[in-house]
């Protein structure tokens, strides 16, 4: 079970899509879930945020209560990075661990006289990599039918 702490509106990124499963949609407490907007399935229990509205008061109300909580960690995020000419790099857990590896990364390219073009992604629970905004990141080359993406046995760091 995911646990979830509080956090403000100011701290959910806008590109989510909240969701109601079947099973709390017409309750007095309604739970949504938060998923990236691409994200091919419904959001559901163990998504990155929540969100809980109490509908015993009318909308609009100014008493009505919604509040925003955060999963601790998001026990499916991962991290890595890629390029369009070099391509991916290794999983991480943390972004942290992703920034180290491109910064390792760079080093190695600018000892021998060229450049990286790999940046740090966010892997969705889906495995496409995600930009800042949640997209789909789409290789410029025509080597793809589809966003960049990782395998399911790739995700463990």
């Amino acid at each position: 079970m995911t646990d979830y702490i509080k956090c403000p509106l100011a701290e959910v990124p806008g590109y989510l899509r909240w969701d109601v499963p079947a099973r709390n949609q017409g309750q007095i407490v309604e739970i949504a879930y938060a998923c990236d907007r691409y994200a091919a399935d419904e959001a559901c229990p163990g998504d990155e945020y929540q969100r809980v509205t109490d509908q015993s008061v009318p909308t609009g109300s100014a008493a009505r209560t919604r509040y925003y909580r955060r999963a601790d960690v998001a026990p499916w995020q991962r991290w890595t990075t890629w390029g369009p000419v070099r391509d991916r790099g290794d999983v991480h857990a943390t972004r942290e661990d992703a920034e180290a590896d491109l910064a390792r990364d760079r080093k190695g390219c600018s000892r021998q006289g060229g450049y990286s073009d790999r940046a740090v992604y966010r892997i969705d629970r889906d495995g496409y990599l995600l930009d800042g905004r949640g997209c789909n990141i789409w290789p410029s080359s025509g080597r793809s039918s589809g966003a960049v993406r990782v395998t399911t046995s790739e995700m463990r760091p």
